[in-house]
């Protein structure tokens, strides 16, 4: 069997989860590990005809959850990890969480509230100190990305990597990643790094205006990109970003009815 590492970007509601659970419906002898980032899928089980019973679920809320939720699963893989497929949903989600475990560490606070004090301060330095303040706020506004310095994304990456990202790759696992997407233009003519991947990939991402929400060199690790959507008329689409093997690319929009009947169809020749 052939191990696969996958992303899915979607919009919420346009069958990610759902599709999660259809590829684990379709491999009744492999062992699901589904990391609860973000939602609980047990509503989803409706859509099928009977249990799916090869699927178990973890918690990963907080960083330190997932942490362990990924521990747990590759210590019960390891004889067999290619019988063995771990889900997150979403990875979106647990880069968050590691921007929330630098900001704990270092002031107590989340990275929202941690964040907004830090703009606050500016803010009233500003307002008490007039043309000079407004000099340190135009360096401030140049030094910062979200409102945290490089070096201090610097530290957040080593985490989302060190704890999320390398331990997933190198499970040897099957893997499939859920993200929302993020416009790559933001305002006026400012837009979001692209992943830095070949020009094809670059240029698909381009072409469909988004990026996946979370760390941009996520992208240079999984062997599959694909994008869902879900048209006018409901259907839903999937499309190919990023591709590697001897495999095809849905070159356009693609309808899908059960996402892995259909993707090992379409894609893997199956």
């Amino acid at each position: 069997m052939e191990r696969k590492v996958m992303l899915l970007m979607g919009e919420p509601g346009v069958g990610k989860t759902l599709a999660c659970l259809d590829t684990a419906f379709n491999h009744p002898d492999a062992l699901f590990h589904y990391l609860k980032a973000d939602r609980d899928p047990t509503k989803l089980f409706a859509h099928f005809d009977r249990p799916i019973d090869n699927l178990m679920s973890y918690d990963a809320f907080t960083f330190v959850e997932a942490r362990n939720a990924i521990k747990a699963a590759m210590d019960i893989s390891a004889t067999d990890p290619l019988s063995n497929w771990i889900i997150v949903d979403t990875i979106g989600q647990l880069y968050k969480g590691a921007v929330d475990n630098y900001t704990l560490q270092v002031s107590g606070l989340s990275a929202d509230d941690f964040i907004s004090e830090r703009w606050v301060t500016m803010q009233s330095k500003l307002e008490a100190n007039g043309k000079v303040a407004k000099e340190d706020a135009t360096l401030f506004n140049a030094q910062k990305f979200g409102g945290l310095s490089g070096p201090e994304w610097a530290i957040v990456k080593r985490y989302f990597y060190g704890d999320i990202i390398w331990p997933l790759i190198k499970s040897q696992c099957n893997v499939i990643m859920l993200c929302h997407p993020n416009n790559i233009a933001v305002y006026g003519n400012t837009t979001r790094p692209l992943p830095n991947v070949p020009d094809e990939v670059k240029g698909r991402f381009i072409e469909r205006g988004v990026i996946p929400d979370l760390h941009k060199d996520v992208v240079r690790f999984v062997d599959t990109v694909l994008e869902l959507r879900i048209g006018d008329a409901g259907d839903r689409y999937m499309y190919t970003i990023k591709e590697t093997g001897v495999r095809n690319w849905l070159n356009e929009p693609t309808v899908f009815t059960h996402f892995w009947p259909d993707y090992s169809r379409l894609v893997l020749n199956g």
